[in-house]
């Protein structure tokens, strides 16, 4: 496997450049909102390491000038590729304000998969259950990764792409239950969501930008991430002041309405919706 490897690097590439700098912009945001006092910014945070270190080994994939020199930052990369969907998960469904269910026994259950996955990854040579024909096309601009997808490739796939799915959807389901006051935060979470999945669904349909043959979802999520901190800092969203509000609003009795100086309606509560 991993234990030894001689690092053959190749030139630094606007690739390479581009992945170095936005992962090191959002491993500079993640310290930043690590420290923050409200768990959403800290999950935020995670997430944002994740990313980094993605993007990062990605990008440092690219200057291999072999397959035996990449391997490692497979390898790498991997802690960030794994861990990020349960991260996701989490965040989400600690915004959505749905964490009845994430016991701190489950939440290391979610962890399990990717622990395991990495461990594949770290040994494929012995048994090449996750990559299968591993091997590295040199005679483009860039070094391609070439491979058959094992069976545990094609369960990590799965298991990632379901508890993505299941984020976007509590993201999703927020945002159309919000209260019009929060419709602008929840939209920037919205379009930090769906990016990803929208690089990712051009990757699968073999887009190739700049006719590289390169996955270019690492970007997507990296800028995803800082889109999602933004809202978070812009809008002080890690308060989890709209979940608060909107238990409390519908258990109200009293009929509100909220309009704005020029006499719009702006937000409802729902016991005036009922008068």
């Amino acid at each position: 496997g991993f234990l030894v490897y001689q690092f053959g690097l190749m030139g630094f590439t606007y690739i390479t450049v581009s992945l170095l700098v936005c992962g090191i912009v959002a491993l500079i945001t993640s310290l930043f909102l690590l420290k923050n006092k409200e768990k959403i910014a800290r999950l935020c945070g995670m997430m944002m390491l994740s990313a980094a270190i993605w993007g990062v080994a990605y990008g440092m994939q690219f200057t291999s000038s072999s397959l035996q020199a990449s391997l490692p930052w497979i390898f790498v990369s991997y802690f960030g590729v794994s861990t990020l969907p349960p991260l996701w998960l989490i965040f989400a469904s600690t915004f959505a304000g749905k964490v009845g269910w994430l016991t701190p026994k489950r939440r290391l259950l979610l962890f399990l998969l990717p622990f395991v996955t990495i461990v594949m990854v770290g040994t494929n040579s012995y048994h090449e259950l996750h990559y299968k024909d591993l091997t590295l096309k040199l005679d483009g601009p860039l070094p391609v990764l070439n491979f058959k997808a094992g069976i545990w490739y094609k369960i990590t796939m799965l298991y990632q792409y379901s508890l993505l799915a299941i984020g976007a959807y509590l993201m999703v389901q927020k945002y159309r239950q919000s209260d019009a006051i929060f419709r602008k935060q929840n939209l920037i979470m919205l379009v930090g969501v769906f990016l990803p999945v929208i690089f990712n669904v051009f990757y699968l349909a073999g887009f190739q930008p700049a006719g590289l043959s390169i996955d270019i979802t690492p970007f997507a999520f990296i800028v995803s991430c800082i889109v999602i901190a933004f809202g978070l800092m812009r809008y002080q969203l890690f308060d989890i002041v709209p979940v608060a509000r909107e238990r409390i609003v519908e258990a109200m009795t009293d009929g509100i309405l909220v309009t704005d100086t020029s006499g719009r309606i702006v937000d409802v509560y729902p016991a005036i919706k009922r008068m």
